[in-house]
């Protein structure tokens, strides 16, 4: 992560560091991007980028946290507005959202798949894990409410099934990414319905011996 001279560092500044970085890196990708070029376009001198970051890659993943910092506001919701009757709608309208902000934001898709063929899950990726945990701990929430309200499942530990709908979501994260520049928009909305229709099937509760869910 940056040094505490880049905290420290005026907010502007920052903003204009971490936008020529975030570009570059989307344009680019990890392995192509110039520090140069960030050099450049953000107005800095090398040696100030080197006094903020320690490296190429601990900047790379500091745009990174900004991009799931961004992420994490698309997933805010008050759970006690949450009823029995609108639970999987509001779920359904989430992912619609999270869609719609990737697709007004495609550099997000461009940074995430880098990561991807880094080899590291971004879920995994120690420099970005605390966006995900709190975007875990807001599903929790939301999923806690459920269970309130008796349209989450209760014989499946919350922990388990939090962390097998997690895996499903990153999962289809990277098939779509892999061939996002193939799919239209109303294409990126069907898979983000699919998958709202996909956590609804696996995390409902059972009705009846038939095993039909609501």
């Amino acid at each position: 992560m940056p040094t505490k001279r880049f905290d420290n560092l005026d907010k502007d500044k920052q903003k204009n560091i971490i936008g020529a970085a975030r570009r570059e890196f989307a344009d680019n990708g990890f392995h192509d991007a110039s520090l140069n070029g960030i050099i450049k376009n953000a107005g800095i001198s090398k040696g100030s980028l080197y006094y903020y970051f320690e490296d190429k890659t601990d900047l790379y993943l500091t745009v990174l946290s900004e991009v799931y910092g961004e992420l994490l506001g698309t997933t805010v919701i008050d759970p006690e507005v949450l009823t029995a009757e609108n639970f999987w709608n509001v779920f359904s309208e989430l992912t619609l959202d999270y869609i719609s902000h990737t697709k007004d934001n495609p550099d997000i898709v461009m940074l995430t798949r880098d990561l991807y063929r880094m080899g590291d899950s971004p879920h995994a990726s120690g420099a970005i894990a605390d966006f995900f945990e709190k975007i875990q701990a807001v599903y929790v929430s939301f999923f806690s409410r459920g269970l309130e309200l008796g349209v989450v499942r209760e014989d499946v530990p919350l922990d388990l099934l939090m962390s097998i709908l997690s895996h499903m979501g990153e999962g289809l994260d990277l098939w779509v990414f892999e061939r996002w520049e193939e799919f239209s928009s109303e294409q990126l909305d069907k898979y983000s319905q699919l998958y709202a229709e996909m956590v609804r099937k696996i995390a409902s509760p059972e009705q009846g011996e038939g095993g039909s869910r609501k």
